[in-house]
């Protein structure tokens, strides 16, 4: 299943409601700065990834502001 479009505003609620897990890729060593900005954002279950990144849960609406 592709994810929906960036425009959609039809989502039914059982969609709006499942979070998928995403990855910000990043400088390395510039993890804890975009820590903070997604934390800034709201959004939950952040983990920073060693080589560059950070991990962090949201729905596909979540994934499209985060980019």
């Amino acid at each position: 299943m592709f994810p929906p479009s960036a425009s959609s505003h039809n989502l039914n609620f059982e969609e709006k409601d499942c979070l998928a897990r995403f990855i910000a890729l990043t400088s390395r060593g510039l993890e804890p700065v975009l820590h903070d900005e997604l934390f800034k954002l709201g959004f939950k279950g952040l983990k920073e990834l060693p080589l560059g990144g950070v991990e962090f849960e949201s729905h596909w609406e979540g994934c499209y502001r985060a980019n």
